[in-house]
């Protein structure tokens, strides 16, 4: 009874004091994120990552969401200023807007890190504490094109009209994104080069949504060249998802591909309704991000404590390909 009583004075005592048990109330840096727009699944899950790993490095996440908007952006960053936050962490809305952002940076002596959405190399080398973390989308969209050629050798029911050659449409992102335009492009050069005379049929934006991708292959498939179109290849696993959904009301199920490796698109895979993705690791993005901050709002070197090597103050976050034997 007395140990009983002598644990309870204990606990009165901390409790008195301010202090948890578990959660020892160390003051928390505080660090400001604004992301470009919500509706886009790949910010959403990066979103969630960050928020919900923040407290175990020691940060407070002030989250916002630009709605698409610079100017709102532009004003977010402001605010976040305002409020005193150690770093920034900002997905760019428009990446040429990249000056304007840096300087409230600058003018307050803050770091920034910039991710999801790269601003070239001139924005980094205007401030010493300018950092970025991303995915590299030329090397996204080559094993993306690698993916497809192999499956299409070893699946000649592929090829429907038995020419050799892939027939493929395509469904690009945002339009000016900078990973949107180098996927596009790029896995369409990849796929010349490993499949010659592979010939792109259709390419649009869907913006990175799935409604809307759902909205262009329903008209593709409406037009009189509807049998013609072999493979689908989207910029994302949304737009991916909404292929599929059109394909499968006209009941035309040909492989599909995506990029991100977000949860619904691996369950499809699984399933076999999608052919595969390459994995975003949006997980390991939004790790470096809080793990930098803290450093950062420490006073420490960016990458101190760190397995990740930063080259000219840019970490580009390793991807691979997923296909449905490597979903067990």
């Amino acid at each position: 009874m007395s140990r009983i009583i002598v644990l309870l004075v204990f606990q009165s005592l901390i409790a008195s004091l301010g202090i948890g048990l578990i959660n020892t109330g160390m003051a928390q840096d505080k660090i400001g994120v604004t992301l470009y727009r919500y509706d886009y699944n790949f910010i959403q899950l990066m979103c969630s990552e960050l928020e919900r790993n923040a407290a175990k490095h020691q940060l407070s996440v002030l989250m916002n969401n630009a709605q698409n908007s610079q100017l709102v952006q532009n004003n977010q960053v402001e605010t976040l200023l305002e409020q005193k936050v150690k770093v920034l962490a900002v997905n760019l809305v428009d990446q040429n807007a990249w000056r304007t952002v840096i300087g409230k940076a600058i003018d307050r002596n803050v770091p920034i890190i910039l991710f999801n959405k790269a601003p070239g190399r001139q924005a980094l080398e205007s401030y010493d504490h300018a950092y970025y973390i991303g995915s590299d989308p030329s090397e996204i969209a080559k094993l993306q094109a690698e993916m497809v050629a192999k499956q299409w050798k070893v699946n000649p029911q592929f090829d429907l009209n038995k020419d050799g050659k892939i027939q493929y449409a395509l469904l690009k992102g945002e339009n000016g994104h900078p990973d949107a335009e180098l996927r596009t492009r790029v896995v369409s050069q990849q796929l010349e080069q490993l499949i010659p005379g592979s010939q792109m049929l259709a390419l649009e934006s869907a913006q990175w949504q799935t409604g809307i991708a759902k909205e262009k292959v329903s008209a593709w498939f409406a037009t009189p060249h509807k049998e013609k179109i072999e493979v689908i290849i989207a910029n994302n696993d949304a737009m991916a998802i909404g292929a599929l959904e059109a394909a499968a009301t006209q009941g035309k199920l040909g492989p599909i591909y995506g990029v991100d490796g977000i949860p619904a698109a691996l369950n499809l895979i699984k399933m076999g309704a999608l052919a595969g993705t390459i994995q975003n690791d949006w997980v390991s993005q939004s790790k470096a991000i809080l793990t930098f901050s803290e450093n950062l709002a420490k006073g420490k070197k960016v990458d101190e404590g760190t397995a990740w090597q930063l080259k000219d103050r840019v970490l580009r976050v390793p991807y691979k390909m997923i296909e449905k034997n490597d979903l067990k």
